[in-house]
């Protein structure tokens, strides 16, 4: 939310709460105004309950778009199929050196520009990409880290933890439905300053979930990150066939 529309909702609920006031509405203290700004303007929205199951295993939940792995699954998935077109019109893969460089900088940053990404690679400006369209000019970053990296939520902490307890941290914030615990747990074991533990708690997540679950994931994404294929190849490395989903029924008609 831009600081400008935040301001313009905070007076807007103020202003109604005053009117509520006025009407002598012994409700409308200065305790329950703190809670419903807090849900209204700030909260994020709690992840579903009950995901869908993976495609690949399907004993397994859908793993949420808001996990470190999922997020570097989803880059290196998208480079590993990104294709260079130069002048004759001529499509190649990024090389792995290339590949790489382009992970790191997705890493860091919420997005990359297709432009961006020719510059770093040292491309002339003719060349295009196959995923790059008219409404479609860029790369989606790690949205995870990005936010969590703000100097407002760990700030620089974030990149000095291990991934082990990057995960944890990650977990307890989708998990938590006790803000206050929750705050007091960023401020004892991360050694963070209170304002910045309320930031974390009240933080903005992606939303919705990728089709396979984080097992399928961590399966998969060692075979994404050794080499420049294909989650298809890379998924049948990992024993996991789509081919082999296929129960053999007829249908006059597709189910709904």
């Amino acid at each position: 939310m831009a600081q400008s529309g935040l301001v313009v909702k905070q007076e807007e609920l103020k202003a109604l709460w005053q009117v509520q006031q006025e009407l002598g509405l012994s409700e409308c203290n200065a305790e329950a105004l703190k809670a419903i700004r807090d849900i209204v303007l700030f909260q994020r929205q709690l992840r579903p309950v009950d995901p869908e199951k993976c495609t690949l295993e399907p004993e397994e939940p859908r793993a949420p778009w808001a996990n470190l792995l999922t997020q570097r699954f989803r880059i290196l998935q998208e480079l590993n199929n990104l294709e260079i077109i130069d002048l004759d019109y001529t499509p190649r893969f990024l090389a792995k050196d290339e590949r790489d460089l382009i992970v790191r900088e997705l890493e860091g940053k919420k997005q990359v520009k297709f432009d961006q990404i020719a510059k770093k690679l040292a491309l002339g400006p003719s060349v295009r990409f196959n995923l790059e369209s008219d409404s479609r000019g860029l790369l989606k970053g790690n949205e995870v880290s990005v936010v969590l990296r703000a100097k407002k939520h760990f700030g620089k902490l974030w990149d000095t933890l291990a991934d082990t307890e990057q995960a944890k941290i990650l977990t307890s914030i989708l998990d938590s439905d006790d803000e206050k615990a929750l705050v007091d747990s960023l401020v004892k074991d991360c050694g963070l300053a209170v304002e910045n533990a309320e930031n974390v708690s009240k933080c903005s997540l992606p939303d919705g979930y990728s089709r396979l679950s984080l097992k399928a994931i961590a399966a998969i994404l060692p075979f994404l990150e050794a080499e420049v294929e294909s989650y298809d190849k890379a998924a049948i490395k990992a024993v996991y066939n789509h081919s082999n989903l296929y129960s053999g029924e007829w249908f006059e008609n597709l189910p709904y």
